[in-house]
């Protein structure tokens, strides 16, 4: 008596024999009903049912949470259901009303997660979670908890089938998951902080300026390409850092609008953002107040674009996530140089299908985006080219180039072109990975 655990103390010989027995039937027979006679099963079994008992009680309670534990863990691997019934026989062990006076209490103490709720007392001594706190910690439904189970991205065990699945999950695993989730954003949040469409972030990603979230549980969720915060910070923390000083040239503009003299296809926003790091493209920044995009602040020569009208990204044969195949309205101008009033002929005409976006906007097919791109140029695209503005380029096209009409938005891209051509050398592509 002595020996044992203070909390054994009060316990009398009879109960402390009786629960010796009861705790060696747990685990020496399991399929032991722990009813009747122990010495039916004859000597062998009744001596190794009082040695797992007795080591049990000398461990107390250490040895015997220990020991449900691994146990628990074991039948709930298996799914199969012997975790339930292996339960029932545990909380049978605390339950006073078929037990020697003071057993229930020693073990509803030693093990009070026994005696809580099933999905608590599956998982006791094992750093796992229940749905309902995974819930609360990441935030996420019970919908979209199966949709990590579906997809395999996060390591659980299923404790109950049926309409409303019980599954236990691991801790690591669930707090692994809960950070990659809080330290990145959907790339929507980028594309607002930069001025940047959704396709520049993609070519970010792809030339290693941003970092992608690859948790797998991101891809199960359906939650699109999110960039981690952390390389959103380093990029812009990067690009600022190479800011000129002093006044601005004269001619200095926002490089989000000297971009537009680009166009015919996706601006190779990847190749202008890491020149804009390493120094080599020259930049102000405007003093506009933080929230304005960093592509509104920066402020470049018009002709420090010319460097890329000959460059076109091309997305790498296997890219780590799958490219967007719509564009937002907002990015469709973006690529065609044009504005949300510019672009509704081209809607109106069937050139451009609109099919539905998020929040109740709407989107446009890549694709038609692209085609139509490659046979239009847009006067924000000839101006520079001609040195005029924008709203004079109609007027500089009726004078110099007679035979090429509108087209059903800006003016066909192939007859601009040859003539520009005609009167200073033709642009050849370059292409960049």
């Amino acid at each position: 008596m002595a020996s044992l655990a203070p909390a054994l103390h009060d316990l009398s010989p009879l109960t402390l024999m009786l629960m010796t027995v009861a705790l060696g039937r747990l685990f020496v027979l399991p399929d032991d009903d722990g009813r009747g006679d122990v010495r039916r099963f004859g000597p062998a079994p009744v001596g190794r049912i009082v040695a797992a008992g007795f080591d049990l009680l000398s461990g107390w309670p250490t040895r015997l949470r220990d020991r449900v534990s691994t146990e628990m863990a074991s039948l709930v691997d298996r799914s199969h259901g012997e975790h339930r019934a292996f339960l029932a026989k545990v909380r049978a062990l605390g339950d006073p009303r078929n037990t020697p006076d003071g057993q229930a209490a020693v073990v509803r103490t030693a093990m009070p997660e026994i005696f809580e709720h099933a999905s608590r007392a599956l998982r006791i001594g094992r750093d796992v979670l229940g749905g309902a706190e995974l819930s609360r910690l990441t935030g996420l439904s019970s919908a979209q908890l199966g949709l990590l189970r579906d997809g395999d991205a996060l390591p659980f065990a299923v404790l109950r089938e049926g309409e409303r699945i019980g599954a236990q999950y691991s801790r690591a695993e669930a707090e692994r998951l809960n950070s990659s989730l809080r330290s990145s954003h959907p790339s929507s949040r980028v594309e607002r902080r930069f001025g940047l469409p959704h396709y520049a972030v993609e070519q970010a990603v792809c030339t290693g300026l941003l970092e992608m979230e690859d948790h797998p549980g991101a891809a199960a969720l359906g939650l699109g390409l999110r960039i981690r915060d952390g390389s959103a910070d380093d990029l812009e923390n990067a690009i600022m850092a190479r800011a000129l000083r002093g006044m601005p040239s004269p001619d200095a503009m926002p490089l989000d609008r000297a971009v537009r003299a680009i166009g015919g296809r996706r601006k190779p926003w990847g190749v202008i953002l890491s020149d804009a790091a390493a120094g080599s493209l020259p930049f102000w920044i405007a003093d506009r107040g933080s929230g304005a995009p960093l592509t509104a602040r920066m402020l470049v020569r018009r002709d420090s674009i010319d460097r890329f009208l000959d460059v076109e990204f091309v997305r790498p044969a296997e890219p780590p996530f799958p490219f967007a195949t719509s564009v937002s309205q907002r990015d469709a101008c973006e690529i065609l140089n044009l504005n949300s009033l510019l672009i509704r002929p081209a809607v109106e005409s069937g050139l451009l299908t609109m099919t539905p976006g998020p929040k109740k906007s709407f989107a446009h097919p890549l694709q038609e985006v692209l085609a139509l791109a490659a046979e239009i140029i847009a006067a924000a695209e000839i101006a520079p080219r001609v040195g005029v503005r924008e709203n004079n380029v109609r007027k500089w096209i009726a004078d110099n180039l007679v035979d090429v009409s509108p087209a059903v938005v800006g003016w066909p891209r192939n007859a601009i072109i040859q003539g520009l051509d005609a009167r200073s050398a033709p642009i050849q592509t370059r292409t960049v990975c």
